[in-house]
């Protein structure tokens, strides 16, 4: 990973430009780091960063119902890693009062992840129970979360870095 200066991007037609505040870390950019192609392929030069969360610093032309100064969260896919970003209006969503940059950067991709893995992969009905292996981590703890409002009994995991043994 390189560190570098490049000059602060304008947003074009239909685009914001946000100053980014936090960004998301997930499994996805772990594994670009290490070299990985997943989820997909990315050569370098490569900018990480799927999930921002910032203040919206200037918006492109066209663009409506966004206003200078709001607070936001993004899905630009890649890129997070910087200080500014332009993105489409589309993949833009002022934060909800009450939750914090940090909160929502956080929640997005594990909670969205969860979801799919617990009614389309798993197909969980109400009277399941669901093992949830690794829960310390973001994905297994919103896993938890989001299984006990659908089944009666959650089982959870997780390995102690102490013993080196289930616990």
């Amino acid at each position: 990973m390189v560190h570098e200066d490049v000059p602060q991007p304008s947003p074009k037609a239909g685009e914001v430009l946000i100053k980014i505040e936090v960004v998301g870390l997930n499994f996805a950019d772990v594994m670009r780091r290490r070299g990985a192609p997943f989820p997909v392929p990315s050569p370098a030069p490569f900018t990480l960063g799927a999930e921002i969360a910032g203040t919206v610093a200037e918006l492109g032309e066209g663009v409506t119902g966004l206003e200078v100064g709001t607070p936001v969260f993004a899905t630009p896919g890649d890129g997070g890693y910087a200080q500014y970003i332009c993105v489409p209006t589309a993949t833009v969503i002022p934060l909800p009062p009450g939750l914090s940059p940090e909160q929502v950067a956080a929640l997005v991709v594990h909670a969205l992840t969860a979801v799919v893995a617990l009614k389309k992969s798993a197909r969980i009905q109400p009277r399941d129970t669901v093992l949830v292996e690794g829960a310390a981590g973001g994905l297994g703890s919103f896993s938890i979360q989001l299984a006990k409002l659908i089944v009666s009994e959650v089982i959870a995991n997780v390995r102690s870095k102490h013993s080196g043994e289930a616990d």
